[in-house]
């Protein structure tokens, strides 16, 4: 395994763990009516997961740097596939997920503030985990088929 695949992987671990904690952290009690409250717990735990994830984000950084000949043209073709992939997962999921909250609370003129915790949480994780997933798909599947 490569180093930008073993930067993938571990990267696509540590935010699909951070991502499972924080969606289970979310839906904890009354969920979103009650997340943004002065006195909630979640947020904070939430924002401990958060932290936690980018102390392992950054240390595999570190264990993965870029030595000499780490890296070559077929990894920037890779990497850049994957982040083009994922700019469009994020821009679809916060577009699709904004016209659903508009949906269901039209009727009563206003979104629970911890809908905009979740977004704001989740657009940030989706773009790691669908980076990551698709650079390792590249990876396995190759680019020829892929131009």
């Amino acid at each position: 395994m490569t180093q930008p695949q073993r930067r993938a992987l571990c990267t696509l671990v540590i935010w699909g763990i951070v991502a499972l904690v924080f969606v289970a952290l979310f839906l904890w009690g009354d969920g979103p009516s009650t997340w943004a409250l002065y006195d909630d717990w979640r947020p904070k735990a939430a924002a401990l997961v958060l932290l936690a994830g980018f102390i392992a984000f950054w240390m595999t950084l570190h264990a993965t740097r870029c030595r000499q000949g780490g890296q070559d043209e077929r990894d920037a073709l890779i990497q850049g596939k994957a982040c083009a992939i994922a700019l469009v997962a994020v821009m679809a999921y916060v577009f699709f997920a904004s016209i659903g909250l508009y949906v269901r609370y039209e009727s009563q003129s206003t979104v629970p503030a911890g809908w905009l915790w979740f977004l704001a949480y989740t657009t940030f994780l989706l773009g790691w985990i669908v980076g990551s997933a698709a650079s390792l798909y590249y990876y396995h599947v190759g680019l020829k088929n892929h131009a």
